[in-house]
Order: C-alpha cells, then sequence, then structure tokens
C-alpha cells in the first residue's frame, strides 16, 4: 500500500502526463465525439449525456457494486491491481477524503476491471499501452455492504477531484425472445438445391414465398433477398462476427464448422444458451449442409462460412460487458453483434460506452479499415424511449418487422433506429443440437450482422466501416410501405443483402453530388454537378438529368447533357423548358463499373406575367410602360405586356401619358399570374383619400375612402397592411424602412381589374413616436362622454372611419349617435396619432309612467311625462309577450295621457311599455280582472 500522496505528487504527475501526451481534435463523423491521440493511439469518445440518478429506480442498477474511473494515472496509488479492506472491514488508502468514504460505504474492495481481461487472453496483454491511452486501467469496480446508498455513494465519489467517472453497476438483460417454440424437428424438408438446408423452407427472413409461418401467410418478397445476395456472395472465413450474448453451443452440429478457432474468453468452458444459439444461427448456421437451417453468412458447405467468436456477457466471473469489446476488437472482429440491453429506459454506463467506441476504432481485423461495427437490437418494450446502447450514436439500432412487412408489435421504435430486419417466427439453431422458432428484435439483429458479413466477406481487405454502415441504411427495402404511421420510426428500410452488396460496389462507381441548380428564365436552367471521385475508373461521361417527375434517370431521357468525360466540376445549361414548370435534376456520372448519381434538386422556371392596361373606359392604353421589379416593357396595341419573373412578390409601377401613375406589389404564384389594371385619368374627379400628408415613424393614422366600387385593401409602400370590408383603415407602420412613401387603396372589381387610388405622405424619419405617446379616450358612468387623455394640441374625431365634423376639442359627447369613436391627435412635434376605438351606444333618458285603475276591468288610463319629443308607440302584452296592442303617437308635449279600453282581454297579468325615439322603454303592469 502506497502511502499518502501529496499535492506535490500530484502536480508532477499532471506534468508527466501533459509531456507525455499528444493530443488534438479531429471532427466526428456521426454523432457528437470527440477525437484525439494519445501517445500516438486514436482514442474515440461517443456523446455522453448526463443521467439524473434521483429519477432512476434502485431496480435499474445493481446493490453492493459501483464503478469509478480515476482522473488519469491515479490508480498508481494502489499497491496492486486487487486491493482488499483490512481487519477494520473498509479499505484504508492513505488518502483521507478516500478512506472517509471507503468508511462511510464500507468499501471492501477495490477491484481493477481490465485484469479480468488479461487473465484470460494472453492476446490482449500485448495491446497494454493502447488500452492505457484509452484509459482502461484507470477502471476499478468497487465492492461494499449491499446495504449502502448507491446514489450517495456515486455523487461522493464522482465529487472527488481524483475521480473522473463514478456510476452504478447497470443491470443487464438479453431481450428475452417474446414467444419460443423449440420443436426439435430437424427435417421439414426443404425443396431447394441451393442451399438444401431441410429447415429452409420456413426461413422467411431469408426466401419469403409468402409460405404461412405460425398460421400466418406472409408477402412474398418481404425478406433479405438472400437469394439475390447468394449469387455474389456466401460469406468467408476471415471475417469474424463476435457474439455478445448468452453462449454459443458450439459444438452444434450446425454450427461447429463456422466457429472461431478460439470459441471466445471462456473456450470450450462457454455455457451454452439457446438465446445465443439462436443468434449466431442466424448469422452463421452453416448453410447448404443437408441440415437444419441456412446463415446468411454461413457459406456454401465448403467451409468458406464466417467464423463466429461467443463473448457469453452473463456468465459470471468472466470479463465485463465493456471488455467483450476490447476482447473482441483485440482479436480480429469485425462485426459485433448485440441483442442485449439495460433493464430501465435512458440509462447506460460509460465503461461499456468506451467499450463500443474501442470495438469501433479498433475493430475490423484484417477485414475492415477504419475500425470495427457494432450492431444492436433496438429491444422489445414496444416503446419509443431511449433503450441504451441501441440508442447510442456509436451503434446501429435494428428494429423488428414481420412477414408481412409491418412492425412487430413488441419491437421498440424511433427516430433514433437505423435499420428493421426479419425479427417474428424466425427459426435458428438452439441448445441441444436442437432448432426452434424465436420472435423479437433479438432476432432481427443478427440478419443485419449477417448481411454486414456477407458485405465485408465480398470486399474484405478493401472495405472501410463508414462503407460499410452507408452499404446497410442505403441498401434497404421501403419498410414504410406497410407501416405509413410509423415513417421516420423504424430506420432508413428493411435491410437487404442484395443491395447492401450493390451498394457496397458502388464504391467503384464515381462519387457525384448535384451542386446549385436555378432557373435562370422561363426556358432554361443551369445545374451544377461536383465529382467527388473517380471510383478509381476513367470517367466516360457525366452530366446532369432532368424531369418533370421526382425520380430523373438516363433510362427515361426527357432531357439529359453529356459534358464529356473526365473528372472535375461542371456546369450544364438545360434548355427547352417550360414556363411556370417544377423539375426535378441531379447530376451524373459514368465510368467502365457503371453510373452514379447526385442527390436530386429541384427548380421551378420563370412564371408568365401577363399584365393588361386598360383607361376607366376599358379601353386598352397603348405604349403604357410596366415595370414589374427590374424588368420593362411596353403595351402593345391590346394594352398587353408579358414578362417573365420567378416564383416571389415583386413591386410594380405602370404609367402612361395622360393618365396617374400606379403601383403595388404583386405576387408571382405556380398559378397562372395574370395583372389587369386601369389607369385613371390627371383630370379624373373620382375618390381620393382623405387623411394625413405628415406622418413621425410609429405613427398610427386614419385614413379614408368613400364612393369606390368595391371593397379593397390598403396598402403602405406596395406591402399589405389591412384587407377589409371598410373604406377607412388605421395605417400603423409607417418605418424609415419604406422606400416609397405612397398610401393606396386598391380595389378589384367584379371583372378582376385593379384601381388603385393613392396619396403621398411625408415620413419624418427624425421623429420618433414613443408607443406610450398613444391617444387614450374614455367614458364617464353611463353617458358616452368621451375625453382624451393626452395634453396634446389638436384634436380630430372619427365616428366609423369617418371625420366627425366641427368636434376639435378634447371632450365629445356623441348623443343619440352610437357607433365607433376614435381621435386622433396632433402633438407638439406635429405628430398625429390615433387612440383605440371605443364603441358606444345611443344616450337614453328615461320617463315616467302611471296605469290607472289598477286593477281594472279592462279600461284604464295611461300617463306617461318624459322631455323627449318625436314619434312613439304604445305595446301591451300578456305574461307570455304575445303584443294584445299596440299604437303609434306624434308627442309635442312632455306629458302623454291615452285611455284604453280593453275590455275583451282575459283576466291577467299585462305589460304596458311606451317608447319615444330611441329612448329605453318605459315599463308598468296592470291587472285585469
Amino acid at each position: 500500500m502506497k502511502g499518502q500522496f501529496s499535492k506535490l505528487w500530484l502536480l508532477t504527475i499532471a506534468i508527466i502526463l501533459v509531456l507525455s501526451t499528444n493530443t488534438f481534435s479531429q471532427p466526428s463523423e456521426r454523432g457528437e465525439k470527440t477525437v484525439k491521440y494519445v501517445n500516438g493511439f486514436k482514442v474515440v469518445k461517443g456523446e455522453r449525456p448526463p443521467i439524473n440518478l434521483d429519477e432512476v429506480p434502485e431496480s435499474a442498477y445493481e446493490q453492493g457494486r459501483m464503478l469509478i474511473k480515476f482522473s488519469p494515472n491515479m490508480n498508481k496509488f494502489l499497491e496492486s491491481p486487487i486491493t482488499k479492506a483490512n481487519e477494520l472491514e473498509y479499505i484504508q488508502t492513505g488518502n483521507e477524503r478516500f478512506d472517509k468514504l471507503n468508511k462511510k460505504y464500507k468499501i471492501a474492495q477495490y477491484k481493477q476491471t481490465i485484469i479480468d481481461l488479461y487473465s484470460v487472453d494472453d492476446n490482449s496483454k500485448g495491446y497494454k499501452a493502447r488500452h492505457e491511452a484509452w484509459g482502461f486501467d484507470l477502471w476499478y469496480e468497487l465492492t461494499m455492504e449491499k446495504t449502502s446508498d448507491i446514489k450517495n455513494a456515486v455523487a461522493d465519489f464522482a465529487a472527488l477531484e481524483e475521480v473522473e467517472i463514478a456510476e452504478p453497476v447497470y443491470k443487464i438483460r438479453l431481450f428475452e425472445p417474446v414467444e419460443v417454440k423449440y420443436d426439435h424437428s430437424k427435417s421439414d424438408d426443404s425443396s431447394k438445391s441451393f442451399p438444401n438446408d431441410n429447415n429452409y423452407n420456413v426461413q422467411w427472413g431469408l426466401n419469403n414465398t409468402g409460405q404461412a409461418i405460425a398460421g400466418s401467410n406472409g408477402v412474398a418478397g418481404v425478406d433479405i433477398a438472400a437469394e439475390k445476395a447468394w449469387e455474389i456472395e456466401k460469406g468467408n472465413p476471415n471475417v469474424i462476427v463476435s457474439i455478445h450474448d448468452g453462449g454459443i453451443q458450439y459444438n452444434h452440429p450446425d454450427l461447429a464448422a463456422n466457429m472461431w478457432s478460439n470459441i471466445g474468453p471462456e473456450g470450450s468452458a462457454t455455457s451454452p444458451d439457446n438465446h445465443g444459439t439462436h443468434v449466431g444461427g442466424t448469422v452463421a448456421a452453416v448453410t447448404n449442409n443437408s441440415i437444419g437451417v441456412a446463415g446468411v453468412a454461413g457459406g456454401d458447405g465448403t467451409g468458406n462460412g464466417v467464423k463466429l467468436m461467443s463473448i457469453d456477457i452473463f456468465k459470471e466471473g468472466t470479463i465485463s460487458t465493456a471488455q467483450g469489446y476490447i476482447y473482441a476488437a483485440n482479436n480480429g472482429a469485425t462485426i459485433s453483434q448485440n441483442s442485449w440491453g439495460y433493464t430501465y429506459s435512458g440509462v447506460y454506463s460509460q465503461a461499456v460506452l468506451s467499450g463500443i467506441d474501442y470495438f469501433n476504432t479498433n475493430g475490423g481485423g484484417g477485414a475492415m479499415s477504419g475500425g470495427g461495427i457494432v450492431i444492436f437490437a433496438a429491444g422489445n418494450d414496444n416503446d419509443s424511449g431511449q433503450w441504451w446502447p441501441g440508442y447510442y450514436s456509436g451503434t446501429m439500432a435494428v428494429a423488428s418487422h414481420t412477414n408481412r412487412g409491418t412492425r412487430s408489435s413488441f419491437s421498440n421504435y424511433g427516430d433514433w433506429v437505423d435499420i428493421s430486419a426479419p425479427g417474428s417466427q424466425i427459426r435458428s439453431t438452439v441448445i441441444g443440437s436442437s432448432y426452434g422458432y424465436m420472435s423479437g428484435t433479438s432476432m432481427a439483429c443478427p440478419h443485419v450482422s449477417g448481411v454486414a458479413a456477407l458485405v465485408v466477406s465480398k470486399y474484405y481487405g478493401s472495405i472501410t466501416r463508414t462503407q460499410l454502415w452507408n452499404a446497410l441504411v442505403e441498401g434497404v427495402e421501403d419498410i414504410y410501405l406497410y407501416n405509413s404511421s410509423s415513417r421516420g420510426l423504424l430506420g432508413s428500410g428493411r435491410t437487404s443483402a442484395d443491395k447492401a452488396l450493390y451498394e457496397a460496389s458502388r464504391r467503384y462507381f464515381p462519387k457525384i453530388d448535384t451542386d446549385t441548380t436555378k432557373a435562370t428564365s422561363a426556358f432554361e436552367a443551369t445545374s451544377k454537378g461536383v465529382i467527388i471521385r473517380d471510383g478509381g475508373f476513367y470517367i466516360t461521361s457525366k452530366g446532369v438529368v432532368w424531369s418533370k417527375s421526382d425520380n430523373p434517370t438516363l433510362q427515361n431521357r426527357e432531357g439529359l447533357t453529356n459534358e464529356g468525360g473526365g473528372a472535375g466540376s461542371f456546369t450544364s445549361t438545360i434548355t427547352g423548358l417550360q414556363p411556370n414548370t417544377v423539375y426535378y435534376v441531379r447530376a451524373y456520372a459514368t465510368n467502365s463499373q457503371g453510373t452514379s448519381y447526385g442527390k436530386v434538386s429541384s427548380f421551378q422556371t420563370f412564371s408568365e406575367i401577363t399584365v393588361k392596361v386598360v383607361d376607366e373606359s376599358r379601353n386598352p392604353i397603348v405604349n403604357a410602360t410596366v415595370q414589374v421589379d427590374n424588368s420593362t416593357q411596353k403595351t402593345n396595341v391590346n394594352g398587353v405586356s408579358n414578362l417573365y419573373k420567378p416564383k416571389g412578390i415583386y413591386g410594380y409601377s405602370i404609367s402612361a401619358d395622360g393618365y396617374e401613375t400606379t403601383g403595388g406589389r404583386f405576387t408571382v404564384g405556380s398559378e397562372e399570374n395574370t395583372l389587369n389594371i386601369i389607369l385613371i385619368s390627371e383630370n379624373s374627379t373620382g375618390p381620393s383619400i382623405d387623411g394625413e400628408s405628415y406622418v413621425c415613424i410609429n405613427s398610427e393614422v386614419i385614413y379614408h375612402i368613400s364612393d369606390i366600387p368595391a371593397p379593397g385593401t390598403w396598402e403602405v409602400g406596395g406591402g399589405n397592411v389591412v384587407s377589409i370590408p371598410n373604406d377607412y383603415s388605421v395605417i400603423a407602420n409607417w418605418s424609415f424602412t419604406i422606400e416609397d412613401r405612397v398610401l393606396r387603396y386598391r380595389v378589384i372589381t367584379d371583372d378582376n381589374y385593379n384601381i388603385t387610388y393613392q396619396k403621398s405622405v411625408i415620413v419624418d424619419e427624425e421623429k420618433v413616436l414613443p408607443t406610450t405617446d398613444k391617444p387614450r379616450i374614455h367614458k364617464k358612468g353611463d353617458i358616452p362622454i368621451l375625453i382624451c387623455t393626452n395634453p396634446d394640441l389638436e384634436y380630430k374625431w372619427y365616428k366609423n372611419g369617418t371625420l366627425v365634423e366641427g368636434e376639435t376639442q378634447q371632450h365629445f359627447a356623441p348623443r343619440n349617435q352610437p357607433g365607433s369613436y376614435q381621435v386622433q391627435t396632433t402633438d407638439h412635434r406635429q405628430c398625429p396619432n390615433t387612440s383605440s376605438a371605443m364603441q358606444v351606444t345611443a344616450v337614453m333618458e328615461t320617463g315616467t309612467i302611471a296605469t290607472y285603475p289598477n286593477p281594472s276591468k279592462g279600461e284604464f288610463t295611461i300617463d306617461f311625462a318624459s322631455k323627449r319629443m318625436g314619434s312613439g308607440s304604445i305595446t301591451v302584452s300578456n305574461s307570455h309577450g304575445k303584443v294584445v296592442f299596440q299604437e303609434t303617437f306624434s308627442k309635442s308635449e312632455q306629458q302623454l295621457s291615452r285611455r284604453l279600453n280593453l275590455t275583451g282581454l282575459p283576466k291577467g297579468i299585462y305589460i304596458v311599455r311606451v317608447y319615444v325615439d330611441n329612448d329605453i322603454p318605459v315599463i308598468s303592469k296592470i291587472s285585469i280582472n
């Protein structure tokens, strides 16, 4: 045991670390990654989002165990890789902070995790320097009392400056099949000459003929197209696929020939497991050996299948899950197959992710450059949560589909899923040298791993990790044909061995992309192609293809250019197009290996704008000047001018001798674009716009126009302000950004002609009204006396947008004039501004009424007193509201008296109402008996 270290010793270690480490960053290929070089070794780290342990249940992690990663070189203060407690039942390191926590949580052991790997694999000892560059020697498992609080322990150790990471040991689980059938049948009889495996006819994932599986007929062709792929490649014994799962029955007669020579970390002590054996069989059961099932990359029965490395991550006393990836990479595995996950969504182990990163960087063996590839089942929870490690950007996540192409009901899903594969009712090997059906994403995942193994087998030693990844996710069939409601949640598509091999072959094709594409007129466009690589073969032709459909190819020949051979960028001119039409275009390049296309781009040719200019009598105006944006033309003898513009919004102006110039904004859309204009003669006595000619920034001013033929649109500087069925508007967006200081009222007549009335406005850009300067008006009690509360100089009152003549004071009482009132004030800066609207009703004056005798026999007198003079009415109605008597009168005196004889009415209570002009009715009750 080393003694307590000093601050000086810590500083010395830090200096040594800095001097011995060469570190710099590189851009990442996928996800948020950091890439650095430590002592010459490439070290990659993917994203590590924070986990809120307070939200994680205790059932998600082991009790009595946790993991820490020391800060660089800090493990050196422990004397040995395994440090155990003394007689005090907790470890004493000599470091006060550590020992305080060791005592608090009764830490009984510190164990360096990497030593388990070295104890089972001499080969890995040769990579010790690389392991230390990755920091694997800094990871320790701490053992403590099971009653200790793991969350608190993690928090306390994470707070130590000597600790880089502290985390629980999260529980892992196999993605157990949701359905299992061990029928032990070995002779289902295959009618195929190749493969001749006698269970092959029920392996719908490899060849779906529509056969019934578990009573459900499939959809023919919904498979991985294995037979087409096998015409190209069947396997390569130099390709190793590590199966991180339960142990494989390595001596199974349908697997033994395709097992890796060392089997795995446990060797012949590997514990056979149904799950791991089933998964391994899908990847590489020996194909065409007259027994059992065919593996995706199992060869042709002559010993050329890929090899399976069995890494049992669930056996106690063996290497950890994280070390499984280190072992696989160190021993030449190219593909890591995983059908397991955590028991709780949203959690992960940083140690495990580091192991995955190590495999992604250092795996591949001699088969593939750039690292290995880690493929994970998405999980069987029918859930879209963050199910790590499949959720990790460093892994390829696989969802499951049925023999009808639909998502398996159990399969997890989400935008983090990369691809889908057959996973329901999959027949494969099981322990006891037998066979059975299982369903789960655990069964889908090995189909993708098998396809990956076929691709690597075909291009052994010359394919990169990135090329393999792209071939897998791009070489797919449409999964959303049968899952339209899950678009974007099941990855790029259904895995296809045939298409993945084709996509991988395209690395010999030219790689090209479509750069800028744009229309230059109504009839022409230009498109630029960029050749990224020639694929190693001379490019014989290049150019662009275009079509009105969204998939232009050389074959449809709707339009194409040929810019000759050789590499390099180029620009093609596209001619013979139609106006106002959407076209799709993409660049292409051809070499002796085939033709590649860039991404599809689209453009729309310029629209034809037809402008017809007439006078007020609809007579054509010849030689009128029509300007749309920067394009100018004259009208012909029919008063028509034609221009071409891209889709967009344009300013226009139209002028002619003897007529007022008009203008505005015009939207050029995808439909027919016609602008019909009526020019008003200069001596016209037509309507004009009433309102202020001088405003300030932020002024709100009422403008009004009367005697117009139809409702119109108010515009400031050509831009729409408000479109209403009235002939007035509050214009509220005066600003110094307005170039055209013209206010227009534009009317579109019934025959679709535009008439514009306009008013020039001076905008004082130096005077800006604060928004708090907006005047306010109020009612006073029940009487609508409008009071402006601003101490302004001038007042103009408006009713329904029309100036109320003579009302220029701060107070205004609009007696018996219901409507919407506003006041426009002009302050000491001569800046007009307008209040919000105030709705008022007429001023009402009530009178008094007397009815007698009451009760009566039907004859009674009404006396009504009121100062109001004018016409009125008397109504009598019964208790149900039915009017039984009504008469009108003209009131010229203050007192009105009427004698009524209603003796014919039934007994009851009656309501008497008297109205004068717009007064509130005066009501009385009379009883007739």
